[in-house]
């Protein structure tokens, strides 16, 4: 397909701090597909293939140990509420409060954030998340009837553009 089988990518914010993802995805090599954040007092580590999750540091934290138990024993445990639990606790307190909750912003800049890593994977450029917001690229075919053909052409950092 015409999909970057390996890019790596720096996400910088205002305050400094930097993420770092990288990911590989190539025929007979081990796959790759991970975050890392670095700070001043530990690493978050983030695999997206293999579902590790952990942090290390002063706020240690593992995904492993505080799902390795039903949620009641979880939080006996680790007082760590497994994240379904804590999503129905957060969405039932809003609706007895008349606070509807509303993820949409932010599942929408979160996907931004992965498109503009994309373009600037692509086209070999920085990419701010303002260009990302008003970029004219189109990524999804006007017409999706079963036969439709969507042939993007194969990117070339540093040579494809950014819309």
């Amino acid at each position: 397909g015409n999909v970057y089988d390996h890019f790596g990518l720096t996400y910088e914010y205002d305050n400094g701090v930097k993420i770092y993802f990288f990911c590989r995805q190539q025929a007979e090599t081990t796959p790759s597909y991970a975050v890392e954040l670095i700070g001043k007092d530990g690493r978050c580590y983030v695999d997206c293939r293999t579902g590790e999750h952990k942090i290390t540091g002063k706020n240690a934290w593992n995904l492993a140990d505080a799902t390795k138990f039903t949620d009641a024993e979880a939080y006996k445990q680790t007082k760590v509420r497994g994240m379904y639990q804590v999503e129905h606790d957060e969405l039932f307190a809003s609706i007895r409060a008349n606070k509807p909750m509303n993820d949409g912003e932010w599942m929408t800049r979160s996907n931004l954030l992965a498109l503009a890593g994309r373009m600037a994977a692509y086209s070999g450029q920085t990419i701010t998340f303002d260009q990302a917001l008003n970029s004219s690229e189109v990524l999804f075919p006007g017409d999706i009837s079963r036969d439709t053909k969507y042939d993007l052409p194969i990117a070339i950092p540093g040579v494809t553009a950014f819309k």
